[in-house]
C-alpha cells in the first residue's frame, strides 16, 4: 500500500481534523520516514481537557501546513476473563467453552508496551523524529505546551501567541549565528516596521537578542524564571498570560 493510501486509511473522523489514527499495522509504516510525528497513546475513547488540547493541536498543525504528523493510538481495554464458576443448578460450565488467550488481545496494547506506556497511565505522548528516533513528552498536556514542544523538536513554524513569523525566523538565525550583532541589527530594523498590534512582541524579540548577546545562557535562565513565575499562585491571570507569550517568544530561540 502506498504512503498516501496509508495516510488516507488512518485519517480520523471530521471531529479529529488533522489527526491520524494509528494501529500496529500503520504506525511503523508512516512515522520515521522523513516527516516528524507527535503521537498520543491513550485509551480507546479519549475525553477531557487533555483530549481537547490534543485535538486543538492537530487542528492547528493541519491548518498551518507544517511538515509534521499528529496522530493517536487508541488502546482497548483488556477483555474480562471468561466466567469459570458453576453453571445453572450447580453444574460445571460446558467443556467446549474456550479460554481467552490474553496475549491475543492486541488492540494497541502492543504499541503501548513497546513505548513504555502502562495501561493505567494514559495519556502519554511520544515524538518521533524524521529518522524515527523517539522522545518522551514530559511537559504539561495543554495546547500551548504541545505547540511549543513540537515547534522546538520538529523545527517547524506553526505560530504561538506572541510569536511573529519574521521575528521567529530571525530568532532562529540569531541562535546559530557567529555574528550575533549583525542579526540583532536586522531584528531591530524589522521590529521598527511592525504594526502597532505586534510592536510589543517585536520589542521583546529584540530585548532577548540584546540580553543573549551579553549572556549566552540568558534564554535558558529567562525561560526558567518565567516558568517559575507562572507557577506562582500569587501572580495574576493577566500576568501569567503575558509570561506565556514571552515563553513562546523565547522558544523561537531554541
Amino acid at each position: 500500500m502506498s504512503a498516501s493510501l496509508l495516510l488516507h486509511a488512518a485519517l480520523a473522523t471530521p471531529y479529529d481534523y488533522g489527526m491520524l489514527k494509528f494501529d500496529n499495522t500503520t504506525l511503523d509504516r508512516v512515522v520515521g520516514h522523513g516527516t516528524p510525528a507527535f503521537v498520543r497513546i491513550d485509551k480507546e475513547y479519549s475525553y477531557g481537557d487533555e483530549d481537547d488540547a490534543f485535538r486543538e493541536l492537530a487542528k492547528l498543525v493541519g491548518q498551518s501546513g507544517a511538515k509534521l504528523i499528529v496522530g493517536t493510538v487508541g488502546v482497548a481495554d483488556p477483555p474480562s476473563p471468561p466466567y469459570r464458576g458453576e453453571g445453572e443448578y450447580g453444574e460445571s460450565p460446558p467443556e467446549e467453552e474456550e479460554e481467552v488467550d490474553p496475549n491475543g488481545w492486541r488492540d494497541g496494547q502492543d504499541i503501548a508496551a513497546k513505548y513504555g506506556v502502562a495501561l493505567d497511565d494514559f495519556p502519554k505522548f511520544r515524538f518521533f523524529g524524521a529518522d524515527g528516533a523517539v522522545k518522551n513528552f514530559e511537559g504539561k498536556a495543554d495546547k500551548e505546551s504541545f505547540l511549543r514542544y513540537v515547534q522546538e523538536e520538529a523545527g517547524v513554524w506553526i505560530g504561538l501567541p506572541g510569536q511573529l513569523g519574521d521575528m521567529h525566523g530571525l530568532a532562529k538565525e540569531f541562535a546559530g549565528a557567529k555574528d550575533k550583532a549583525k542579526v540583532l541589527k536586522k531584528a531591530e530594523a524589522a521590529a521598527a516596521k511592525l504594526p502597532t498590534a505586534d510592536a510589543e512582541h517585536g520589542k521583546y524579540y529584540v530585548k532577548v537578542m540584546t540580553k543573549a548577546s551579553a549572556d549566552g545562557e540568558f534564554v535558558t535562565k529567562e525561560t526558567a524564571r518565567l516558568k517559575k513565575m507562572q507557577d506562582d499562585g500569587s501572580v495574576s491571570a493577566a500576568k501569567k498570560e503575558q509570561f506565556g507569550r514571552r515563553l513562546n517568544i523565547l522558544s523561537s530561540f531554541a
